[in-house]
């Protein structure tokens, strides 16, 4: 997953041509019991977040259920 802060105009071509603030490599995690860790300090200032995904884990769609931010 890409994660973007403070960006305005957001389309699917922004996980081609903008560099996330970071990158999380997801784990397939059906029950929700994984926490990913964020670095907190990347994310001073910031009005806004975008989740990028590029893939999935071989599905033909992708579902999220639920994203909880600490």
């Amino acid at each position: 997953m890409k994660v973007y802060k403070n960006e305005a105009n957001v389309d699917f071509s922004i996980i081609h041509d903008k560099r996330p603030v970071q990158l999380i490599d997801l784990t397939e995690n059906c029950l929700g019991e994984i926490d990913y860790p964020v670095n907190l300090s990347k994310f001073n200032n910031c009005n806004n977040i975008v989740l990028g995904f590029e893939e999935n884990f071989g599905a033909s769609e992708t579902v999220i259920n639920f994203i909880g931010l600490k």
